[in-house]
């Protein structure tokens, strides 16, 4: 977040946000990352800053649940949600069995999600994709997609 949390911060944050598109419009990726990426900025210049001042906190916080609302009051919303745990150190976790050698994430039934963790190397990111059988179809065989990606690879 810009401006980072105190180094004093414990625990997670999660927020989402809302990108809109015209229905049964095609959108190119570097459009809907340009307008997360907005979605990003105006987050951070709008709620982050605040929700350093103490007082304030319960207010603001408040304030931007609603503000993140409004999208879904419209209806017809096809959702599409993304986690990154990417740059997480977690191949440098030892429980004392030693680092692991492949980490992964617990199945997931939530559809239209993609969640990216780097890979062991951390040369790639492996990236889990849960959507519906037509659009998974449609997306396993993207050109665009198969030229930088492998799917299902060899995790070891």
């Amino acid at each position: 977040m810009v401006p980072p949390l105190p180094q004093s911060s414990a625990g997670s944050m999660i927020w989402f946000f809302t990108v809109s598109t015209a229905e049964d419009s095609v959108v190119e990726l570097h459009d809907l990352v340009g307008q997360m990426k907005q979605r990003m900025t105006k987050f951070c210049d709008t709620y982050v800053r605040k929700f350093r001042v103490k007082d304030q906190w319960p207010s603001i916080f408040k304030e931007c649940i609603q503000e993140s609302e409004k999208p879904f009051s419209k209806g017809n919303l096809v959702i599409y949600r993304c986690s990154s745990w990417c740059r997480f150190p977690v191949y440098e976790a030892d429980f004392g069995w030693g680092k692991p050698i492949w980490v992964t994430i617990a199945s997931c039934a939530m559809k239209n999600a993609v969640f990216m963790i780097d890979t062991r190397d951390g040369e790639g990111i492996e990236a889990y994709v849960n959507l519906e059988k037509q659009e998974l179809d449609v997306f396993e065989l993207d050109a665009e997609l198969l030229a930088f990606a492998s799917l299902n690879p060899s995790v070891i």
